[in-house]
């Protein structure tokens, strides 16, 4: 069987799956198949987050396991498997996500990022194209009737511990015992791929955000925002 490790891109699932390795020695799988790029820096990770990008087991075959497996997933909801949500200021997840986009998915040269980045930014926040569009997977995920932990990526690193294992009880998910005391911080996690771990800082996106899309965003994403009690300040 399968928990759902779910969220908006750049919105702390790799810190969550972080913890569970370092903290409880809990691997986690993911659903989706890696280019190349994306296989060189998650191989870099290992020591990370236990999780063999080589060696992806088919979603089928976790799901008949009689084993619990933790399985990534941005992808817009169904009503099968219980979850965890993990829910970012929309800001914040978007300019990450704009700065992901340039690097995986556009695959640009680092010299060539700047210039492209507002428009990498404004599709995110204008479109629907990326994973149902931000509001658009967290509401799909808040609906859902199936057993779903939200945790907000602010609690998280402020609380990782605490906050994983009352994310993990709610759903029914025991983990084991502790194998260490404290989750990587994200220094640590910088140093072993700073391309992936850019800053991980509350409230970024005042400093990278323009103010025309800072207006589009509200005018797309109020009723998400609202409903996670994040403010436009």
């Amino acid at each position: 069987m399968i928990l759902w490790l779910a969220s908006y891109p750049r919105s702390g699932n790799t810190f969550f799956r972080a913890v569970l390795k370092h903290v409880y020695d809990i691997p986690t799988e993911t659903i989706y198949d890696l280019d190349q790029m994306e296989m060189a820096t998650w191989q870099r990770m290992k020591k990370v987050v236990d999780f063999q990008p080589e060696n992806t087991t088919p979603l089928a075959e976790l799901i008949a396991s009689k084993q619990v497996h933790i399985v990534k997933t941005h992808d817009m909801p169904k009503e099968d498997h219980p979850a965890v949500y993990l829910v970012r200021d929309g800001r914040d997840a978007l300019v990450s996500h704009a700065h992901y986009v340039l690097q995986y998915d556009w695959k640009l040269p680092a010299e060539e990022r700047p210039a492209r980045f507002y428009e990498a930014l404004r599709m995110l926040v204008e479109t629907d194209v990326s994973f149902g569009g931000w509001s658009g997977n967290v509401l799909a995920w808040l609906a859902r009737t199936t057993p779903t932990a939200v945790l907000k990526f602010e609690d998280l690193i402020r609380y990782p511990l605490e906050c994983v294992e009352q994310a993990l009880n709610e759903v029914d998910y025991h983990p084991p015992q502790r194998h260490a005391d404290r989750p990587p911080t994200f220094e640590e996690l910088r140093e072993a791929e700073p391309q992936f771990f850019r800053k991980g800082r509350v409230g970024a996106w005042r400093d990278e955000m323009p103010n025309d899309l800072h207006d589009l965003f509200w005018q797309r994403h109020a009723e998400a925002m609202d409903r996670m009690g994040y403010s436009r300040d």
